[in-house]
This record gives C-alpha cells, structure tokens and sequence, in this order.
C-alpha cells in the first residue's frame, strides 16, 4: 500500500478523513442527498455524514452534465485548500471568526454568512494553516507583507 503524500485529495477523500477524524457515527439514509453519490457508493456513507454534520454541502444543480433538480458533491474534484479550512473548523465545532482585516493578501474580506473567507480565518487563528511568503511569481508583498494563503 501506498501513501503518497505529494498527491492531492478529492472531496469524497477529505470528507472521509473528517468524519472518521471526528468520530461521527456514520449515516445510511434509504435517499440521498447528492445527485452524484448513491447509496451503495464508496463514499456514500462519509459524504452523507459530513452533510448531516454541515461539512459540506454541495452545489445547486445546473453545472455541466448537473441536470436539475437536486444538488451535486463531485466527489473526484480535488478539495482545495479553502475547502479544507471550511470541513476541519466546521467539524471541530470552532466558532467561527470573519476578521475586517484579513490575514491573507489573496484572501480579500468576505463578511457573508458562510464564506470561505471566514473559515480560512477561523483556520488561522487556530495556528492549522499559514500562507507562503509574498514576493514570489505573483504574489507581491503588500504593505503589510501579508502571506498568500493559495485558496484554490
């Protein structure tokens, strides 16, 4: 068995991670929440816990090959970084914290109920994520020489 650090993660991978992490009891509901994870799936089981919990909560349909109604999870997308900082604060059941000043330079303030920009200030303030040094290949120091946090 292989490890592969180096390697990214999907979103079914990471709810997996978090759920387990948590130590939620896992949910079977007889219907499903997404659209793109049955009941019977791999990760069934995981995504429907995390949803149960607010971990996650997918996409309105509409998207390419989405057809409505109902919503979506893309399990096999890659989760990104400010998708992360939202499942680990959100199952840690911290209080979540939307600072005017933000701590990243490509992190603008985002004051909306529910924003990534809140869950990666949450994530911050909590020491479990930093940024990379300003100064590199499009990222220029601010006046605050504020790190970039690479959402995406």
């Amino acid at each position: 068995m292989l490890f592969k650090p180096n390697n990214t993660a999907t979103r079914a991978q990471l709810s997996k991670l978090v759920v387990l992490a948590a130590g939620w009891t896992l949910e079977n509901p007889a219907t499903a929440t997404f659209n793109d994870v049955q009941p019977g799936s791999t990760f069934y089981q995981v995504v429907e816990t995390a949803a149960a919990h607010g971990v996650s909560s997918g996409y309105p349909c509409g998207g390419s090959g989405e057809p409505c109604p109902g919503r979506y999870f893309r399990p096999g997308n890659n989760v990104t970084r400010a998708q992360t900082a939202k499942m680990v604060s959100v199952s840690r059941g911290w209080a979540i914290v939307t600072p005017a000043t933000p701590t990243f330079a490509d992190m603008p303030f985002d004051g909306s109920a529910g924003s990534l920009y809140s869950y990666v200030e949450t994530s911050a303030s909590k020491g479990i994520i930093s940024g990379y040094p300003c100064g590199g290949a499009s990222e220029p120091c601010d006046g605050q020489n504020r790190p970039y946090f690479r959402p995406g």
